[in-house]
């Protein structure tokens, strides 16, 4: 009987597992943004689309760096380790530093979910390095969600509510088995044949 109760826990042990490992720790589906590259080389100027849709520019470059927006026109500017952004008045101070981070529409997919997973989009962020243009290139993929023929989260916590029953049934079974035991002594012989 213990045996069974160790072998339920067990089997609910590994399906709590295979839903952890499929929730929580793998990359989730959906859509990522990636860089994949500048041109011409920039060396010393990096990008990054970061997971929660920001796009990252580090300036490490002895250049003056300008990074147009959406519209086409100047939006970020990185020179003298000091990141600016343009206003109607110019360019304003926005921090000290050679990098900065931000949301960027054109990282972003706004149209439909696609069917199947694969690239959704490319994208192009123009740029100029000491007056010289250059495009940062990248793409838009989708990743479909995994089919869940596992079992659902009211499923895992039935089974574990169950399972935790049944371990206990067993522990008080085992406990009360016990007691009796040490509850009946032999009886030491009496007299002689």
């Amino acid at each position: 009987m213990l045996k069974l109760g160790a072998a339920v826990c067990a089997l609910i042990a590994l399906v709590l597992a295979s839903q952890a490992s499929g929730h929580g720790t793998l990359p989730g589906p959906g859509f990522r943004s990636a860089i994949s590259g500048i041109q011409p080389v920039l060396p010393g100027l990096l990008v990054r689309a970061l997971d929660d849709g920001r796009l990252s520019v580090a300036n490490w470059t002895n250049r003056v760096v300008v990074i147009d927006g959406p519209g086409g026109r100047p939006q970020y500017r990185f020179a003298n380790r000091r990141v600016y952004r343009t206003t109607a008045a110019g360019w304003r101070m926005m921090k000290r530093g050679e990098s900065h981070t931000w949301h960027d529409p054109r990282i972003h997919w706004a149209g439909p979910t696609p069917r199947r997973s694969g690239l959704v989009s490319r994208f192009e962020i123009p740029g100029r390095a000491n007056g010289v243009p250059f495009a940062i290139s990248g793409f838009i993929g989708y990743r479909l969600p995994p089919s869940d023929a596992g079992i659902p989260a009211w499923g895992v916590v039935a089974l574990t509510a169950l399972g935790l029953t049944i371990a206990s049934a067993l522990a008080l079974a085992l406990l009360t088995r016990r007691k009796g035991e040490d509850s009946t002594e032999p009886s030491a012989p009496t007299g002689s044949p």
